[in-house]
């Protein structure tokens, strides 16, 4: 984003700091929207899910972003990759003709 928006010189800079930081803002609210509406469904005691929400990004964040980066992305790409594709591949064909 910021090479692209890098020919209009400064604006540019700052429309890109603005548009980065949104996303990273929308991206946390969304996570943290998730994690409060996983623990009221699970009828978990009102005080409990405020904790949860706002705890369990406050112990992720302790493992560090390079860390997080370094071990995690991988695995959980090639997950996800596995939960998207082995539907497809391990679904029964269906035989012609029959």
């Amino acid at each position: 984003i910021v090479r692209l928006l890098s020919d209009l010189g400064q604006v540019g800079f700052w429309i890109s700091v603005v548009v980065l930081y949104l996303a990273v803002f929308t991206t946390l609210n969304a996570i943290l929207c998730t994690l409060r509406n996983m623990a009221a469904s699970h009828r978990l005691s009102p005080p409990l899910v405020p904790a949860l929400t706002l705890g369990v990004p406050f112990l992720l964040s302790l493992i560090g972003f390079e860390q997080i980066v370094e071990g995690f992305y991988a695995p959980i790409g090639l997950a996800c990759l596995v939960l998207i594709f082995a539907p497809t591949i391990l679904r029964p064909r269906k035989r012609q003709g029959k």
